[in-house]
């Protein structure tokens, strides 16, 4: 900031270099005088540089950083509470699946019961078999015509 002395409006009124004056000297001074105050008080209100001030840009930029701090906030918060809720989810997900593997567990002791097994062979009407042969009882494969 640049400060200017700038010398009472009095001195300047008074002419030191040529005491004799004139009516148009007279009327001259009072007007250079009206511009000297004109111009010292527009000086005193007007901004030391034209444009924009520094003061400005530097709140300017001060809030562009704020607000985008708190953009980056929100969308992080957004990401974290969204991360949440699929992991909340998945773990209901996986609750609900020990459940059924828990019941098809117990469903599967249950037929592995051999009471239960020929109860159902019975209920359909299956037989029982007796001396049975299996063609592949040993590990050739392959079948020799006689």
């Amino acid at each position: 900031m640049t400060v200017i002395n700038h010398a009472p409006v009095k001195e300047l009124n008074h002419n030191s270099i040529s005491p004799v004056r004139s009516r148009e000297g007279s009327s001259r001074t009072k007007q250079d005088a009206e511009h000297v105050r004109s111009f010292v008080r527009d000086s005193q209100h007007a901004p030391t540089s034209y444009g924009i001030s520094t003061v400005f840009i530097i709140n300017t930029i001060t809030l562009l950083i704020i607000g985008l701090l708190l953009v980056y906030y929100v969308v992080q918060a957004n990401i974290v509470a969204a991360s949440n809720y699929k992991i909340n989810l998945l773990n209901q997900k996986l609750e609900s699946l020990n459940d059924v593997r828990g019941s098809l567990a117990a469903q599967r002791t249950s037929m592995e019961n051999p009471a239960r097994v020929l109860d159902f062979a019975l209920s359909q009407n299956m037989v029982e078999t007796k001396n049975a042969i299996y063609l592949f009882e040993s590990g050739n494969v392959a079948y020799e015509k006689p």
